[in-house]
């Protein structure tokens, strides 16, 4: 299997055909809690592939090809199931590199789940001098089916739900970043969005990062008398409480921090308008290796998709590896900051997580702030505007209800 956690072996470059592919993927999450079991993220090289590996529903090819944020920016082309090539990513509507684990996801990851990144990420200095930060509101009755069925847990604020807390993830794949996050107990919970083909494949590794595993009874006892448990079911996410374990598991994702998975094509404003308020206004936004592509039309409503999501106050954190496409990571960078609604901030090397891209800062670096690297860390802080309100989510619900009726 593949495993990471160490300096040497971050890389996904270092790694062989299985281990990027077929075997799964484990990490030791730094920031994760003591004696909890490390992530283990499947993978495939297509989608054929994750079909026979986890059982996930093959999406159908689409019949209208005008929903332009159907394509996901990994610069991989869309093929079409009347291709003459007769491999199985030839025959996927879906790119293939939504299933295997991307270096910008695990740098992302193990950046996000410091714990002092995750503390300046959600309660940065200038954001207590910010007035009218708008607050998220109730679920209502009428919220979309992929995320509706969660509002069981955020309807019960004595749960200890506190929904200012959530994370969402923007093209996920294999989800190795939103999941890292939950694994440290930090957010309160975490969405997975991704094409509708590649939702199942989330869910399979949502749900196994949730399961238990058994450990010793003085270990178990002090994490069972900690922790709150709710555990969700692969299919739907809907929480339940189980019977009571007696106190004998530790999970990867600690059981209080809940987990959904949703379909979310970029530029398309429905989808964004489906997604629970807790998660259409996220405290927290993550993409990894996002802008993958040549297609400056895709890039354009990534930015458009993130504009939509973080509210005023929010942050938005992109990891990318410049080595392939920098011109469309600088793109974004200035679609996200040219209208004054964001102000960027480029993380520094020696602020990754040790063990994932830390290098020691130079003096001669100062003034490069780590624009050069390999990697690029950026987050994006909402200075001005609004993400989609709770009002215009509505309108556009009510729309796409009309239509359907007609």
């Amino acid at each position: 299997r593949a495993s990471m956690g160490d300096t040497d072996g971050w890389r996904r470059a270092a790694l062989d055909y299985r281990s990027k592919f077929e075997e799964d993927f484990v990490f030791s999450v730094p920031g994760a809690r003591e004696g909890a079991s490390p992530l283990r993220i499947a993978q495939a090289p297509s989608a054929t592939a994750a079909e026979k590996r986890v059982g996930c529903r093959r999406p159908a090819a689409p019949a209208d090809r005008r929903g332009a944020g159907e394509s996901r920016a990994r610069g991989a082309q869309r093929a079409s199931p009347s291709s003459e090539d007769g491999s199985d990513d030839a025959k996927d509507p879906i790119p293939a590199t939504g299933f295997t684990v991307w270096d910008a996801g695990v740098l992302l990851g193990a950046y996000v789940s410091q714990p002092e990144v995750w503390r300046r990420l959600t309660m940065p200095e200038r954001a207590r001098d910010l007035a009218n930060v708008p607050t998220i509101p109730d679920q209502r009755d009428d919220d979309a089916t992929a995320t509706k069925k969660l509002s069981p847990l955020l309807e019960k604020k004595k749960a200890s739900f506190d929904d200012s807390l959530t994370v969402l993830e923007l093209g996920a794949g294999t989800g190795v970043a939103g999941l890292a996050l939950a694994a440290t107990g930090l957010p309160t919970a975490v969405a997975l969005t991704d094409l509708p083909g590649v939702c199942d494949f989330l869910r399979h590794n949502a749900s196994r990062n949730k399961e238990t595993q058994s450990f010793s009874a003085a270990r178990t006892t002090k994490e069972s008398s900690s922790r709150k448990s709710i555990k969700k079911t692969a299919k739907d996410n809907t929480p339940i409480h189980p019977e009571n374990a007696g106190g004998i598991s530790l999970p990867a994702i600690p059981t209080d921090v809940a987990l959904a998975v949703a379909p979310l094509r970029w530029g398309v404003k429905q989808d964004v308008a489906k997604l629970h308020p807790s998660f259409r206004n996220p405290k927290v936004l993550l993409g990894a290796d996002l802008a993958y592509t040549e297609d400056v039309s895709v890039v354009r409503r990534l930015a458009a998709t993130v504009s939509s999501c973080v509210p005023f106050g929010g942050v938005a954190v992109f990891a990318s590896c410049r080595d392939h496409r920098p011109e469309s990571v600088d793109l974004l960078e200035k679609l996200l900051v040219s209208n004054g609604e964001f102000e960027a901030r480029r993380v520094r090397g020696d602020e990754l997580a040790e063990g994932f891209g830390r290098i020691e800062r130079r003096e001669e670096d100062e003034e490069k702030d780590g624009r050069f690297e390999s990697f690029r860390v950026v987050e994006f802080r909402r200075v001005a505007g609004d993400g989609m309100s709770d009002v215009e989510a509505e309108a556009i619900r009510a729309r796409d209800a009309h239509g359907d009726a007609q």
